[in-house]
């Protein structure tokens, strides 16, 4: 799929976003808390593991503690994500299918999918975890063999949580068979159109990332107090912008799946377009086990 149908799915996305915002909130909600447990979770790792600091020497060592305390943080961080792309998938698939579902009637599907989102949190935890270690402690082809097998992870589990939301699965093996099975039979094109999403959210990260530390660096030759405040702004600015990316990208991954599932489109999006999203290729032999 191109940059451009990429773009113009951005817009489709858009124009519902703006019909209702409400989801932003609980999208800026999600970020701050898996915000405050990435900070929890570096605080406490160190807390618990073998530091040095000295002024020749700055070491540190993971304990059985430390690793303890990183794998429930991880599962913890994992769930909380998966409960935020829940509620947007959700909430679109609610309004795609003419469900006039009100705030808390949407939570409260997501709520009857808690179990199976906290599963496939721990084992998506459990399995980046293993990779990263692996990773660390093998040669090169190993290495790239854990980079592969993490790509087909990520692919294959790509609905995982709309197949778990939508049809209320609590077995996270099966609900990621259902994920590929989605992929397998209709999607040939969904890795580029995720490609061209990243890379207009890269370029907007760096667009904010590099107008705003230019703005601090000047602020701060001004005053100390004004570069402060310009670092804020921009955290904030960059913090908006993530949010609202994640949000869009979460309502095209609901279109995708409800149109790869029932065969119409949803009305908020030109058929043509998801059509070019859409294609009856099969995907790769990686996904046969499903």
């Amino acid at each position: 799929m191109s940059g451009v149908s990429s773009e113009s799915l951005l817009k489709s996305s858009w124009s519902i976003l703006k019909a209702d915002t409400r989801i932003l909130k609980t999208q800026l909600v999600g970020f701050l808390v898996m915000t405050l447990l990435g900070v929890a979770m570096v605080a406490g790792v160190f807390l618990l593991g073998d530091l040095t600091i000295s002024r020749d020497e700055f070491a540190f060592a993971m304990t059985p503690a430390s690793i303890v305390f990183y794998f429930a943080m991880y599962i913890a961080i994992t769930f909380a994500s998966s409960v935020v792309q829940a509620t947007v998938l959700a909430y679109s698939l609610a309004k795609f299918r003419k469900q006039k579902l009100t705030a808390s009637e949407v939570w409260s599907q997501v709520k009857q999918s808690m179990a199976g989102l906290a599963l496939f949190s721990l084992l998506t935890a459990t399995i980046g975890l293993a990779l990263r270690l692996l990773e660390e402690r093998l040669p090169l082809a190993g290495k790239i063999a854990t980079w592969i097998f993490g790509a087909i992870w990520a692919i294959a589990s790509m609905f995982s949580v709309a197949v778990i939301v939508d049809k209320k699965e609590t077995d996270p093996i099966e609900a990621t068979k259902e994920s590929a099975k989605v992929i397998k039979n209709t999607f040939g094109s969904n890795v580029r159109v995720n490609l061209g999403l990243t890379s207009l959210a890269l370029l907007g990260v760096l667009t904010v990332v590099v107008t705003g530390g230019l703005a601090s660096v000047g602020l701060f030759l001004v005053a100390e107090a004004a570069g402060v405040a310009g670092i804020v702004l921009s955290f904030i600015a960059l913090l908006g912008l993530l949010v609202v990316v994640s949000t869009l990208s979460g309502i095209i991954k609901a279109g995708l799946y409800e149109y790869s599932v029932s065969g119409k489109s949803p009305a908020e999006f030109n058929e043509n377009l998801l059509k070019s999203a859409v294609t009856q290729k099969k995907a790769r032999k990686a996904f046969r086990w499903s």
